[in-house]
């Protein structure tokens, strides 16, 4: 490299714990016998390109309120947030673990959602991990009349 930074692009790297080897040379401003180089390998760090898994999704109609259940899941890294939508795509509101915070790469959650009006509804659960990973579930509830 000529420049001092380089971007990797990890998307097209499988998961998991990797070390980067950095050798520098400077055997291009010095004659083959005087040129050196040196390496060093980092300290491991942690590559997650998966989206989080939204499990065990459930939702329990008492007349016009939905009580929603269910489990945020990433193998890779942790939990950093959770949020539901009713009937939209653009308006989202953070729901807490059941533990109250996100912790863990393992988070079960509870909510409730109020004042459904007459007729079909979908109810969509986003979660994301710390890596900005994105997954979503959903389930849809009728309320009657």
């Amino acid at each position: 490299l000529m420049e001092p930074r380089f971007v990797w692009d990890t998307r097209g790297v499988g998961d998991g714990r990797y070390g980067l080897r950095v050798t520098a040379c400077d055997d291009p401003s010095n004659p083959p016998a005087a040129a050196r180089s040196a390496s060093r390998v980092s300290e491991p760090f942690l590559i997650d390109n998966t989206a989080p898994l939204v499990k065990d999704l459930a939702a329990k109609l008492a007349g016009a309120a939905a009580a929603v259940t269910g489990l945020a899941e990433d193998a890779g890294s942790r939990v950093e947030s959770i949020a539901y939508a009713v009937d939209s795509q653009e308006k989202w509101t953070a729901v807490l673990p059941s533990d109250g915070i996100c912790d863990s790469g393992r988070e079960k959650f509870a909510f409730e959602v109020k004042d459904l009006p007459v007729g079909t509804h979908r109810i969509a659960v986003r979660v994301e991990d710390i890596f900005g990973n994105v997954g979503f579930g959903a389930v849809t509830v009728t309320v009657g009349k």
